[in-house]
């Protein structure tokens, strides 16, 4: 897509908001994007830029599941996964630092905010596992910090500062 639209919170009214928004970076390898919108919001969430996410910290996820506008659920950060793997399908595959969390996200969710208790961003809500109720993954602030920092010709990378971990590869995981 060269643009995509964007709905803030409380836009979905009889008299729908929406802004135009293009796609200003991508990382295929992340199953990343951002988005540029040229409208000032008021009311925005804050990336945690400390990214100092901790298991058992709560997390908290808004989505439009199944088309249920602005959603909200509630759970835990189970683990942070580093160079973890993951597909789709057998043409696409992935590789990012991402949060495994309880926190229940279904399909719908997927590029929603998750967010801790400070109502800060922490995470992208992205995919679950298929074969486990309730083990879902979001792509961390770790994530989303280097893509906005990133200059404007960047295409992604192969080597991150903790690319000395063993990688981790699950292949049954539904896309949200």
């Amino acid at each position: 897509a060269t643009y995509v639209v964007v709905v803030p919170y409380g836009g979905l009214t009889e008299n729908p908001i929406y802004y135009l928004a293009s796609i200003d970076k991508i990382l295929p390898k992340k199953d990343l994007a951002l988005l540029k919108i040229e409208e000032r919001f008021s009311n925005y969430l804050e990336i945690d830029k400390s990214c100092d996410v901790k298991v058992a910290s709560d997390a908290h996820a808004v989505g439009h599941p199944e088309g249920n506008y602005w959603s909200y659920t509630k759970g835990y950060i189970s683990q942070i996964r580093k160079n973890f793997e993951w597909s789709y399908s057998e043409n696409l595959s992935f590789k990012a630092e991402v949060i495994q969390t309880q926190t229940p996200i279904n399909p719908g969710n997927s590029g929603g905010p998750l967010v801790n208790s400070n109502s800060k961003l922490i995470g992208i809500n992205s995919f679950g596992d298929s074969k486990s109720q309730g083990i879902n993954f979001a792509l961390s602030c770790n994530e989303i910090i280097n893509l906005i920092e990133a200059g404007n010709n960047f295409d992604g990378w192969e080597k991150t500062g903790n690319n000395n971990q063993d990688s981790e590869t699950n292949d049954e995981l539904t896309c949200y």
